[in-house]
C-alpha cells in the first residue's frame, strides 16, 4: 500500500500523502486494471479534496469488502472477490448518495462536482503478509447492526413524547401565563409538539447509529459523522458489557474514563451484533489488564 502504483492503474489520480484519489467516472477503471494486475482492493472511502489542500473526509461512504482474506482462500480468488464487492459497494454508493448535501455539512465551500475523489488502496500479495500484521480493521456499525429496531424505535419514541410532555404540563403549571386559555387546543398543541420531538429524536438517534469503528494494535477509534472519539491501549479504564434491555442492544462500551466518567462524557459503543465483537471486546480488555491498578 505504501508503493507507487503504475501508471496505468494510478492515471487520473491525485496523490496526497500517500493516498491515491479518483473521481467517480475514473475509478471503476482503475479498479479493473488493478484486478486484471493481480492486485486486492482492501476498501476505500470519498472525499472532498480542495484547492488550498484541505480533505474532507467522509469515512461514512465506505466501500469494503465483505470480510478478510479467509485462511483457505487464494490470492487470486480473495484478488477477484474484493474487487467485486468494492465495486458493488461504490457503484451502491453512487446512486444513493447525494452529494451536494453531503457538501454542505461542511463549514467550507465545496463544490462537490470538481473535488469529489474516492481514496481506495490496493495491496499485492507479496505485501499482503505484513500489512495484515499492522493494518487497522474498520467495521461500520449500522441501525440495524446496533438492534435499533421498530420495536426499540417505538419504546423511545414513547418516552421521549412523554417526557416532553410532561416538561411542557409542568411550564404551564410554573409560568401560566404560557397556556392560551383553551383546554382543548393546549392538550392539542402539547399533543403535535410532543410527537413531532419524539420523531426528531429517534431520528437523530438513528443518525447517530451510523458510524465506523477503526481497530488498530494502539487505538480503538469510533467515526461518527461530524466527530470522533478515540481510546488508545494506554488509556482504557472502563470496558462494560451489558445484556441489553427494551430501549438498548446487547453490547460493549470502552473509555478512557471511569464508571462515572463514561456515564457523562461517553466512549465507544460496540453492538454484541457486530461479527467482530469478541476480537474487539477480547483486545479491550487486554489493554485494560495491562495497566497498573
Amino acid at each position: 500500500m505504501d508503493e507507487v502504483l503504475p501508471p496505468d492503474i494510478a492515471q487520473g489520480a491525485t496523490l496526497r500523502g500517500k493516498e491515491y484519489g479518483w473521481s467517480s467516472s475514473l475509478f471503476p477503471d482503475a479498479l479493473a486494471r488493478a484486478e486484471s494486475r493481480g492486485y486486492a482492493c482492501l476498501g476505500g472511502q470519498f472525499q472532498f479534496r480542495l484547492d488550498d489542500g484541505t480533505t474532507c473526509e467522509m469515512y461514512w461512504l465506505n466501500a469494503d469488502p465483505s470480510s478478510e482474506r479467509g485462511s483457505d482462500e487464494s490470492w487470486a480468488a480473495y484478488s477477484r472477490r474484493s474487487c467485486a464487492e468494492v465495486r458493488r459497494r461504490f457503484q451502491d454508493l453512487i446512486a444513493a448518495t447525494d452529494f451536494g448535501k453531503e457538501a454542505a455539512r461542511w463549514p467550507v465551500e465545496i463544490d462537490p462536482t470538481r473535488t469529489l475523489v474516492f481514496v481506495a488502496y490496493f495491496v499485492r500479495e507479496d505485501e499482503w503478509a505484513s500489512l495484515s500484521t499492522r493494518k487497522p480493521k474498520a467495521y461500520h456499525i449500522t441501525a440495524d447492526l446496533a438492534g435499533f429496531s421498530g420495536q426499540r424505535k417505538f419504546l423511545r419514541g414513547l418516552l421521549m413524547a412523554s417526557l416532553f410532555a410532561v416538561l411542557e404540563e409542568a411550564t404551564s403549571i410554573l409560568w401560566p401565563s404560557v397556556s392560551s386559555g383553551h383546554v382543548l387546543g393546549d392538550i392539542a398543541g402539547a399533543v403535535i409538539s410532543s410527537v413531532i420531538f419524539a420523531f426528531l429524536f429517534v431520528a437523530f438517534i438513528k443518525r447517530n447509529l451510523n458510524y465506523k469503528v477503526v481497530v488498530s494494535d494502539e487505538c480503538i477509534t469510533a467515526v461518527h459523522p461530524m466527530y470522533e472519539r478515540s481510546v488508545r491501549k494506554y488509556e482504557v479504564k472502563t470496558v462494560l458489557e451489558s445484556d441489553g434491555n427494551l430501549l438498548t442492544a446487547p453490547s460493549l462500551r470502552i473509555s478512557k474514563y471511569g464508571r462515572f466518567g463514561t456515564w457523562f462524557w461517553g466512549g465507544i459503543w460496540i453492538p454484541r451484533a457486530l461479527p467482530e465483537y469478541q476480537y474487539v471486546r477480547n483486545l479491550a480488555l487486554s489493554w485494560k489488564s495491562r495497566l497498573p491498578a
